[in-house]
Order: C-alpha cells, then sequence, then structure tokens
C-alpha cells in the first residue's frame, strides 16, 4: 500500500481545541487498500479533531455513495451511507500496540497521524452486512432465475438423499464380502 500523504494531519503545528478537516474520497482510495468491491464511490468525510495535551479526540461523518453488486442478483446495486464514528488516541510515554475499543495509543513525541486507514475502515463499516436491493423487484429477474437453477434447496436435497438411498445392486456382493469377515 502506497503512502496516502494527502491523509497526514500534523497535529502538533495545531492549537489545542476543536480543528474541522474535509476530505473526498473516491475510488482510486481505496483501489490503495487493494479493495476493488465498489464499482463506482464517492464519500465526503467531515472530521472534527479535538486537540488536547494528552489526546487527540477525532469524530468522523461519512455520507456518501457506493455503487457496487447486489448480493442476490449480481446488479448493480446503488447504496446510499450515512455514519458516524469516533476515534480516541491516547499519547503515552512508549508506544503500545495494544488496542481498547475506540482508545488506541501513540508516542507522546509523535508529530502527526495518517488517517488513511482511519477513512478506510470507517467507510467499508458503513456499508450494510447484506447489500440487496430493497425489492426484489427491483433484481434483475434474468439473473435471478439463473441462479435458482443453481441453488440448493431442501427440496433439491431431498431428491438426492432419496436417488443415494436406492442402492445398487453391485454393493450388495461387496457388503456380503464385508460382513463374512
Amino acid at each position: 500500500m502506497k503512502t496516502l500523504k494527502e491523509y497526514t494531519i500534523p497535529f502538533s503545528s495545531l492549537k489545542n481545541g476543536k480543528n474541522l478537516f474535509s476530505f473526498e474520497l473516491n475510488r482510486s482510495f481505496f483501489e490503495t487498500f487493494n479493495w476493488e468491491e465498489f464499482i463506482d464511490c464517492s464519500f465526503k468525510v467531515d472530521l472534527s479533531l479535538i486537540k488536547s495535551e494528552t489526546m487527540l479526540d477525532m469524530n468522523f461523518t461519512i455520507l456518501g455513495e457506493v455503487i457496487s453488486l447486489c448480493d442476490r442478483c449480481m446488479d448493480n446495486l446503488k447504496l446510499k451511507l450515512n455514519n458516524e464514528y469516533r476515534q480516541l488516541i491516547k499519547f503515552v510515554e512508549n508506544e503500545q500496540d495494544v488496542f481498547k475499543d475506540e482508545l488506541e495509543f501513540l508516542s507522546i513525541n509523535s508529530y502527526e497521524i495518517n488517517i488513511a486507514p482511519y477513512l478506510f475502515e470507517y467507510c467499508l463499516l458503513s456499508m450494510p452486512k447484506k447489500k440487496i436491493h430493497q425489492k426484489i423487484q427491483d433484481c434483475n429477474q434474468e439473473n435471478i432465475q439463473i441462479l435458482e437453477q443453481y441453488l440448493l434447496t431442501k427440496e433439491k436435497v431431498n431428491e438426492k438423499k432419496k436417488e443415494n438411498d436406492e442402492i445398487d445392486s453391485r454393493w450388495d456382493k461387496l457388503k456380503e464380502l464385508k460382513n463374512k469377515k
């Protein structure tokens, strides 16, 4: 992953208190993370960074539109996203790899932070677990029919069981041999 310098915030030069930032993200941003599940996307991220002597309190507001594939019909699906996330960065003497929910630790000697990983993670967290058209009528019916041909249903499983239950007579002879031993 290449370094995304435009998302580096030199917090040491910021005044204590509230500082506002705004970022525009598109597909090329996600491609730097090798994420290619979005056909197209457009995110506007507003960051409210509250700086104090001992910590950074970052509040992300994410508004965006994503064109991805519907999990049901595999056709294009347009999603509107709107979420908020919070990340606390506490300054400590020795940087630690301990993460506790919203709290992360950073060396007191640090002077900047790259927020690109947070932007990437929070945009992905904004996506719904299931990406499907709200109404099945909006799905591509041609694709649905093709998928249903290959979909394994209870009926198809029961049919296969019945087929397997009918034993070939050749196996009877082998069972006899097995029982003799």
